[in-house]
């Protein structure tokens, strides 16, 4: 029998639903940052945060994140 033609990838056409609220929280600026600018070029809402605690703080002052991205 012949070879199967492997199957088609369809194009990946960006972020598939509304926009994520993201908490990212790193010791490494440089990570958090970079990770928090290719999150918003994605058309997701990204906040930084350089320890867990402060990150707490935020999260029990107001709305909590749709997800929450550790290091």
């Amino acid at each position: 029998p012949a070879p199967r033609e492997p199957a088609a990838v369809p194009a990946w056409t960006g972020a598939p639903h509304a926009p994520l609220d993201v908490l990212v929280v790193d010791d490494n600026t440089d990570a958090a940052q970079t990770l928090a600018l290719l999150l918003q070029a994605l058309g997701h809402h990204a906040r930084t945060f350089g320890d867990g605690a402060s990150a707490l703080r935020e999260v029990a002052g107001g709305a909590p994140p749709d997800i929450a991205l550790l290091d």
